[in-house]
């Protein structure tokens, strides 16, 4: 997967990820426990660990699963994240070449190096000295978060500071209007008096304060019945909204393996591509969606809705059961409706869970989503997603394939037809000719919801 050059956002790292995560041992899965709970606590050291990385790295990956197996606890210095820090990189190691592995200011080296001390074990030497000793003012420094990061610039957003100490100041609840409930609104009034009071304005001048506040999309009328009046009606910050978007960015390039089927999310967990993610999140909801170009806004709602997958499965945890992953799945498919006109069926081989049984994770590109998504079809369906039996004549197909049928066709055979384009030229004509013939039986694969870690 390559990167993208999609904007960027910060997120505060979260101190615990609940991941329910099913490992090699089925007694572990039958235990039905956190599988980070699981894992063995980290060595404690007086010393520091720097890992420098890039972008698409498998030995990066590889390096970082080495440390976490050893319990070792590490800084991850992206230096595609991070470029300014690639001639500090150069300065330690005389070269820019990655994964480099620091414990304080010694050098250990790549992925090769590790296992090597490890076969050999000098590593748990190394490990005794970062144990007993502090970092030197010589070794590398952890990165602050935000550094290098473009979306930082640029002059401060004076009414976004008003809305954020506003956010903070009146009572954001649920509450009843029109014989509904609504999540997380604030009155009108109260919106008003706030804004009489902080900036000093009369009662119908903190309106039209408030009604440009509105327009600018910092937040809305729960049924859109005005753009922003005094008095009992019902509003809601755009980041409390079911609509909230979001950019694509580095993460899948990361934290994901090549084929993009299973996902890292304990080192996703505090990392500083996870962070800008987050920072960029808490400004989007006031990008114009409406007036992007079909190929644009279907990249951007495909990415958010894979992102907030992973944001969800970090936040809360994966789904335990069938209710659980029924709420989470109907919040974000509701998100790609609302913003897609009209039917767009290869989406479903886009959109991520974080299960097993599902798609690949990537980032989507608005130059090239058509194709992209036709790759991303043939990938999913051709790694058996619809497995042909010649001999049996049985197609054993994805429930994807059953759960948005109507997307894909009227009928089961429709649907067939329509998935038989993205398989190998040989099985697809093998198949076409089974369905003319009247001779296949059609059976859905069990779908593993298992966490694709």
């Amino acid at each position: 997967m390559s990167p993208t050059t999609a904007e960027r956002s910060l997120w505060n790292p979260l101190n615990y990820i609940k991941v329910s995560c099913d490992t090699d041992l089925e007694s572990k899965a039958e235990q039905g426990k956190n599988f980070f709970e699981e894992s063995l606590q980290p060595i404690v050291t007086k010393g520091r660990i720097i890992l420098y990385t890039r972008l698409g790295c498998q030995d990066c990956r590889e390096v970082r699963l080495f440390l976490q197996r050893k319990r070792l606890m590490h800084v991850e210095i992206n230096i595609d994240v991070y470029p300014s820090r690639k001639l500090e990189l150069e300065k330690f190691s005389r070269s820019f070449t990655v994964p480099k592995v620091f414990f304080n200011e010694v050098l250990i080296g790549g992925l090769s190096e590790l296992k090597d001390l490890d076969e050999s074990g000098k590593l748990d030497e190394k490990i005794d000295f970062l144990v007993a000793e502090a970092p030197s003012t010589e070794a590398p420094l952890p990165p602050l978060s935000g550094e290098d990061d473009v979306s930082n610039d640029g002059s401060v957003d004076e009414l976004a500071l008003i809305v954020q100490k506003m956010k903070a100041t009146i009572v954001v609840k649920d509450r009843l209007y029109k014989m509904r409930r609504f999540t997380n609104c604030f009155l009108g009034s109260e919106a008003v008096d706030f804004l009489s009071e902080d900036q000093y304005l009369e009662r119908e001048e903190a309106v039209e304060f408030g009604q440009k506040l509105a327009s600018e999309l910092f937040f809305r009328h729960v049924l859109d019945e005005n753009l922003f009046e005094d008095g009992d009606h019902l509003y809601r910050f755009l980041d409390h909204d079911p609509t909230v978007s979001s950019h694509c960015h580095n993460i899948p390039s990361a934290y994901a393996s090549k084929d993009g089927r299973h996902v890292d999310y304990k080192s996703i967990n505090g990392s500083e591509e996870f962070a800008r993610y987050l920072r960029i999140v808490q400004e989007l909801q006031r990008v114009k969606v409406q007036d992007m170009p079909r190929e644009e806004k279907l990249a951007f709602f495909i990415n958010l809705y894979n992102m907030m997958a992973i944001h969800a499965i970090l936040a809360w945890g994966h789904p335990a059961g069938p209710l659980e992953r029924r709420k989470l799945l109907e919040t974000s498919s509701m998100l790609v409706g609302v913003a897609l006109p009209y039917p767009e069926p290869l989406v479903h081989f886009a959109l991520v869970s974080g299960a097993r049984s599902g798609p690949a994770l990537r980032c989507y590109s608005p130059g090239n989503i058509d194709k992209e998504l036709m790759d991303a079809a043939r990938d999913f369906l051709r790694a058996g997603g619809l497995i042909v039996d010649l001999n049996g004549k049985v197609a054993y197909a994805s429930k994807i394939l059953k759960w948005f049928s109507v997307d894909f066709g009227k009928t089961v055979l429709e649907v067939l037809k329509h998935a038989s384009n993205y398989l190998e030229p040989s099985e697809s004509e093998a198949l076409l000719e089974m369905i003319a013939d009247g001779e296949l039986k059609v059976i859905y694969q069990p779908y593993d919801w298992r966490l694709n870690c």
